[in-house]
């Protein structure tokens, strides 16, 4: 069995310590994408909200950033927090610098870093993720571990592993998150014509004040409902006037009455204004679900 010199518990503490800031802030940068159209995606009132998730492209991009955390080590089994302390991974009976797979395997294991902290308090050679990956981490000497090429190859099965891992831990929590706060129409349900029709009825009779957009879906989950999201986007700011605005949801209530009475929809209905320097919204629940 390969034996070294242990390693110092505050230099392992610090090198965790380094690691987690220095790689976490380089998956934000990859989450960034994902952040920017959440937030574009607040301004878009065109649509219902999908829920608080993040979805599309963006989703998928976010978990490489993760993806990278647990792949830390794959480059001579030091990662950048080891590299400033001076440690390095190597095989647990060999000696030998730790396979990238191995690497990654290990660090599966820091979702559970509160026990990996206390192991390694204990035990700050060999954590959880050490004794099932085979590994230790030991001080760097580059007589005994050369500096050696990592076969591209195993770096990508590596990342393929650390991102199916992460991919398996997300898609829960994406779908638990996605809906939450989501409206419950039935999207393949969305019916155009009528969605036009009653955007016509606000035209003729408010066109002069607002800009109305209507999304009309015939089926809602777990009721025979229709669902009916309306943006009215205010030509002037009639915000500010808690009166005035009352009397806008009147004259908007009233129109929507005369196509669909409150008995057979739910919905929400909202009223914006924005301009180069502000943005400012108020929305209410309208038809079944309004009292």
């Amino acid at each position: 069995m390969y034996t070294q010199s242990k390693v110092n518990t505050g230099t392992r503490i610090g090198s965790m310590l380094l690691d987690h800031f220095i790689m976490s802030a380089a998956a934000m940068i990859l989450t960034l994408p994902a952040v920017f159209m959440i937030f574009f995606s607040a301004f878009n009132t065109a649509h219902p909200t999908p829920g608080f998730g993040i979805s599309g492209p963006s989703f998928y991009v976010s978990l490489i950033g993760f993806a990278f955390y647990f792949c830390k080590d794959v480059f001579q089994g030091r990662s950048p927090g080891k590299r400033i302390t001076k440690l390095q991974i190597v095989h647990y009976k060999t000696g030998a610098i730790a396979s990238p797979l191995r690497t990654v395997v290990r660090n599966l294991f820091c979702i559970i870093w509160p026990v990996e902290v206390i192991i390694t308090l204990i035990n700050p050679g060999r954590r959880l993720g050490d004794l099932v990956a085979g590994t230790k981490v030991v001080n760097y000497d580059p007589a005994q571990h050369p500096k050696s090429r990592t076969k591209l190859p195993q770096l990508l099965l590596s990342l393929l592993l650390a991102y199916g891992f992460m991919l398996a831990i997300a898609m829960p929590f994406r779908t638990f998150m996605g809906n939450i706060g989501k409206a419950p129409y039935i999207e393949q349900s969305y019916n155009e014509q009528t969605s036009k029709a009653l955007e016509a009825v606000f035209a003729d009779s408010l066109g002069d004040k607002m800009s109305t957009t209507v999304r009309i879906y015939d089926k809602t989950t777990g009721s025979n409902l229709k669902y009916i999201y309306i943006v009215h986007q205010l030509k002037q700011n009639e915000l500010e006037d808690d009166e005035h605005l009352q009397q806008l949801r009147t004259v908007t209530h009233t129109l929507l009455n005369t196509v669909y009475p409150d008995k057979i929809f739910t919905g929400q209905e909202m009223f914006l204004y924005k301009d180069n320097y502000s943005f400012k919204s108020v929305a209410q629940n309208i038809g079944n679900n309004s009292n």
